[in-house]
């Protein structure tokens, strides 16, 4: 979220590419030798940065962002394939929830990362035939540790207070809100909710409302092309296969470049679009159970989606 360029820590440049390359774990990437070693170097350096006294993952932002940097550790080791069961990685989430809960990044890369350790694998997810959040819930309801339990709750609750009455975040103490912090404030509520926790519904309300009235107002004409997301609930979008031509695309629906900016008052990024289109998708599938949505608020989502 920071606007001055080069100062990524050598840690978090590592630990991004560790989820891209290991986030989907899908079979033809990870036939290639080349990926295989490249995780196992990344890995590898992330353990590195482990504190063998206090077992806290550390880099440059260590002192500014103690939880955060662990957590993110954590998260990337689990999304790689490391063994939730390792002591390294039950040492590690210790001392992480043992820390006092400041910022908004930090909390929610710990929410995200202890929903990985109780994440279903491939193999598992296709045994169980279910959908993915359904076999998260059941895990973590029967195999999560009372203090894993206790963790995730408060983080929510820390998550939802700091949310600002315009439906942003910021880091909480500080600086300006913005759509960096709202969307790893989602991201994180939204796994609390797979996980089996409670966020109060007026949470994805107004951060939608925040997100439709500050998207860019016009914007250059695009082709149409096929946006799942936008075009039907997305409760039922892992029963379509979004292969094809969409109904979108057969219609001819004009589509516009309309992006987000950092904050209010700035112009669009690519890296906040980007955050701004996750964020609403997120919240459509939540608010979409809500009777009324699909006819009031729910083509205005779709739009801006698309």
């Amino acid at each position: 979220g920071r606007r001055t360029t080069g100062r990524v820590s050598l840690l978090g440049g590592m630990l991004i590419g560790v989820l891209l390359i290991g986030v989907t774990g899908a079979p033809a990437a990870r036939a290639d030798d080349r990926v295989d070693k490249a995780l196992e170097r990344a890995v590898k350096f992330v353990y590195s940065r482990q504190d063998t006294k206090d077992a806290l993952f550390k880099d440059r932002w260590h002192q500014a962002y103690p939880m955060g940097e662990s957590a993110l550790s954590l998260l990337a080791l689990l999304k790689a394939g490391a063994d939730p069961d390792d002591k390294r990685i039950k040492l590690g989430f210790r001392a992480m929830m043992a820390l006092p809960m400041k910022k908004v990044y930090s909390v929610s890369l710990g929410i995200l990362a202890i929903e990985a350790k109780y994440s279903p694998t491939a193999e598992q997810l296709v045994q169980s035939g279910k959908p993915f959040a359904t076999v998260a819930r059941r895990r973590f309801k029967k195999q999560a540790s009372p203090v894993d339990k206790r963790w995730v709750a408060e983080a929510s609750r820390f998550l939802v207070k700091h949310q600002a009455r315009d439906g942003l975040w910021k880091y909480p103490y500080g600086g300006d809100a913005d759509v960096s912090n709202m969307q790893f404030a989602l991201l994180a509520l939204k796994s609390a909710r797979r996980l089996g926790i409670r966020v109060p519904g007026n949470v994805w309300m107004k951060s939608t409302s925040w997100l439709i009235q500050n998207q860019e107002s016009s914007g250059g004409k695009v082709d149409s092309f096929a946006i799942p997301a936008a075009e039907g609930p997305i409760g039922k979008l892992d029963k379509r296969t979004g292969r094809g031509e969409s109904a979108a695309s057969r219609e001819r629906v004009d589509l516009f470049a309309r992006g987000f900016g950092y904050k209010v008052g700035e112009g669009p990024r690519g890296s906040m679009t980007a955050a701004g289109v996750a964020c609403l998708v997120v919240c459509k599938s939540e608010l979409e159970t809500i009777k009324g949505f699909d006819k009031k608020l729910g083509p205005k989502v779709d739009k801006a989606i698309r």
